[in-house]
């Protein structure tokens, strides 16, 4: 077998505008498109709109390959989608996240292919967060021999010791097994006993790789040995050893990427998950890329492998629920066959928040999904994200998506609706009454609504319904139960619980990763800040890559963080009141640099494992609080210098400190890129992180300005932005603003060998130049 990069050099037409553009794979046409305050997509895909492109490229027939097998592969393509090879429809499919397969053999005895490729995603809203359009996910060829290896499947049996079973669907087959280049076994497929072998966990993620061979054809693999057990009322074990997941939500965006599903950003994202406490993610709510979940296996992280959003009743008018009775066998099929194969999958869950769970129809629809996927894996257990209160809303009438109750005139007349639904509906509520969630979750009522979902679960998966854990480990002894979705503020109470009950087996915060599109979501929204709400907000790490206060929160909580954290909220908008959100607590920054504030209020968050915690200002002591669930808060004056946080036990002794130092000197730009040679591949990225520094290094936050990022050489400017939630600049222009000091550069390489020379600079300040080389691939 063959794989062959077809990502280079795609004629792209946006049918909207006639604008045509010669572009690489992964491509994300919804940043192309205009943001529209009055768009009926609105806050989902963060103003952006949709709309329908055509992509095209020629393919030149390998005389080779006329006796072989070959498909075109796309990953995933986000918009309702054709395939024409040489103008014969060849495909139609529906699912943006799921694979679409093009066979190819029956047009070798051509010279030229052409492939079109069109995409239809300006059915809007059919997404409650951003999608991005188009291809966004890689392509490449497969070149299989007529008689090549299929059925490739390798799986753990046992740990003590080690049994693996390595099976193909041809009999005459070889394999050959490595553990970093050593040959550990060589021989016939079957059950093979790996000898000292060294175990697959997210602490430990050691991958063997499986050469298998015939005459015809090679096939590789990596792979671990890992084995799941999900063991009613005692909880999750991972080989023989308990699991607790620290876990978060992630949606499949990149950030000022977009939706393209780079190997480097997605291997960067979980490397950042990983550094910050996290030990497991959601993929919420779809399947995610391959390459994310190759970083999962390679760095360590469980993985809660989501299927889709919703089923049968809409959440949007033009969302999956319009196919999915048709298409879910196929869609699931794939996503499973694919995932089964990777270590970091630990459970698959079928759905999120949905509300037909609560019907007896529902529950019937979640046993078919249950069935394809035990069909194919049976070792691995099944949950979905219920949301009890939504399901006693939905037992009630209120709250559900009905299309014929939409105000068409409003929606042609491009005004804003405030009508809510389903987990928008949800959202609203969590904002205006979270106590209200809390207290219909556990009544009598949400018992009935989820009782029977829950009996055709492995684990019974709760979004925002952990105030149920306390009474369903006692009356539902045999359940395992999981947080799939929760708010950080609740982590103390959550994390006692995991940790008290064996039973209950990790928490899933919303979000990890800050995300673009559902905007406003966990921002502290201030109206004097110009521009249209683009990113989410509630993300515990911000869309750049930045642990926040509340990620500091989390590794506290989780006993990570041993020195204080010190949070500061932010003065340059300590006049007015913010709009405030359920999902998040604190918009605190760690920095005591706050120039033109000098005397003003702060308000100032520590976080700490601690009986109490003193602040001091230079040489001045402020105050000293109790820590209660993790964290205390002090008013105060700015006054530059030196803060410290000192954490004591309750007998007084002084545990550990932290402090922050305010920035001194001219200000200046500094840039660190994450790597400084890439391949020339057009795949490779580099991240230049950007900031406005003082002379000792520290970052001026309020300083902000337009920074201009110019690219020469043998790459180009992929992406520029900063972490703001509320903007009207592009992340496609070369020109950004700063936010809180900070912005991102993103180098994508060429297909050419050379030198990338990047150059930033600023109104008053000194340019700043970085050289990073591009190498053969």
């Amino acid at each position: 077998m063959i794989k062959i990069n077809f990502c280079n050099d795609w004629k792209f037409i946006n049918l909207n505008t006639n604008k045509t553009a010669i572009v690489n794979l992964p491509h994300d046409a919804m940043l192309t498109e205009k943001r529209d305050e009055f768009g009926v997509e609105g806050k989902t895909t963060g103003y952006f709109g949709g709309g329908k492109y055509l992509y095209t490229k020629s393919l030149t027939v390998n005389p080779l390959w006329k006796k072989q097998a070959v498909f075109l592969i796309f990953p995933g393509i986000y918009g309702l989608t054709q395939i024409k090879v040489n103008d014969q429809l060849v495909c139609e499919h529906h699912y943006g996240y799921s694979e679409i397969k093009v066979d190819l053999t029956s047009f070798l005895k051509m010279e030229q292919l052409k492939i079109e490729v069109f995409v239809d995603n300006s059915q809007q809203p059919n997404s409650r967060w951003y999608s991005g359009s188009g291809l966004y996910r890689p392509a490449y060829l497969l070149v299989e021999p007529s008689a090549g290896i299929e059925n490739l499947e390798i799986s753990t049996l046992g740990y003590q010791p080690a049994i693996i079973s390595v099976t193909t669907k041809q009999q005459d087959t070889q394999v050959k097994i490595y553990f970093q280049d050593q040959l550990v076994y060589s021989g016939f497929e079957g059950e093979i006993t790996i000898p000292d072998a060294h175990l697959w966990s997210a602490e430990t993620p050691n991958l063997y790789r499986c050469v298998v061979e015939n005459q015809n054809d090679t096939k590789q693999r990596l792979f671990g040995i890992v084995k799941i057990d999900n063991l009613p009322g005692k909880g999750l074990f991972v080989n023989g050893q308990a699991v607790k997941l620290r876990g978060g939500c992630i949606h499949h965006d990149n950030g000022i990427l977009g939706a393209c599903a780079f190997q480097d950003a997605e291997f960067r994202k979980v490397k950042i998950l990983k550094e910050n406490g996290f030990n497991a993610i959601r993929s919420a709510h779809n399947p995610c890329s391959d390459e994310l979940l190759t970083a999962c296996d390679q760095l360590g992280m469980y993985v809660l492998d989501e299927f889709c959003d919703g089923w049968y009743t809409p959440k949007n008018r033009y969302d999956y629920s319009n196919y999915i009775r048709a298409d879910f066998k196929r869609d699931l099929t794939w996503m499973i066959q694919r995932d089964k194969e990777h270590p970091s999958v630990i459970m698959y869950s079928i759905g999120n928040e949905v509300t037909e769970s609560a019907s007896q129809p529902g529950v019937e629809f979640a046993q078919k999904l249950i069935k394809t996927i035990k069909q194919i894996d049976r070792k691995r257990p099944v949950t979905c994200g219920v949301n009890p209160m939504l399901n006693v809303l939905a037992v009630k009438g209120i709250g559900l998506y009905q299309a014929d109750k939409v105000d068409k005139q409003s929606v042609q007349n491009k005004k804003k609706s405030s009508k809510k639904t389903g987990s928008a509906f949800f959202n609203v509520l969590m904002e205006k009454a979270n106590w209200f969630t809390d207290k219909v979750s556990t009544t009598k009522t949400a018992d009935r609504a989820i009782s029977d979902i829950m009996g055709v679960l492995d684990v019974a998966g709760f979004n925002y319904g952990s105030r149920r854990y306390d009474s369903d480990v006692k009356r539902h002894a045999s359940w395992n139960i999981l947080g799939t979705e929760t708010l950080v503020v609740d982590l103390p109470y959550n994390w006692e619980r995991v940790e008290k009950y064996p039973n209950v087996i990790g928490d899933f915060v919303w979000s990890a990763f800050d995300y673009l599109g559902e905007t406003g979501t966990g921002d502290w929204r201030y109206f004097s800040d110009p521009g249209l709400p683009l990113i989410s907000g509630s993300g515990t790490i911000d869309i750049l890559g930045n642990p926040g206060a509340e990620n500091f929160f989390q590794r506290t909580v989780w006993g990570q963080q041993n020195k204080p954290f010190i949070g500061v909220r932010p003065l340059k908008v300590n006049q007015e009141i913010p709009q405030k959100s359920r999902w998040r607590f604190t918009n605190a920054i760690s920095s005591w640099s706050w120039s033109g504030f000098e005397n003003q209020k702060a308000t100032i968050d520590v976080f700490c494992r601690a009986s109490s915690v003193a602040i001091w200002i230079n040489q001045k002591k402020i105050g000293q609080k109790r820590i209660k669930n993790f964290k205390a808060t002090f008013q105060t004056k700015y006054i530059p210098g030196k803060i410290t946080a000192i954490a004591y036990d309750r007998h007084g002794n002084e545990l550990t400190s932290s402090c922050l130092m305010t920035a001194w000197g001219k200000t200046q730009l500094s840039a660190k890129p994450d790597k400084k040679v890439l391949r020339a591949n057009g795949q490779d990225l580099c991240y230049l992180p950007i900031e406005l520094v003082g002379l000792d290094g520290i970052t001026k936050v309020t300083e902000d300005q337009q920074i201009k990022v110019t690219v020469t050489g043998a790459g180009k400017l992929q992406a520029l932005g900063n972490a703001n939630c509320t903007t009207n600049e592009s992340y496609l222009d070369d020109v950004h603003s700063t936010y809180f000091g900070k912005a991102l550069a993103i180098i994508r390489a060429g297909n050419d060998q050379g030198i990338v020379t990047v150059e930033i600079s600023g109104k008053g300040l000194e340019s700043l130049k970085v050289q990073l080389e591009v190498i053969g691939d």
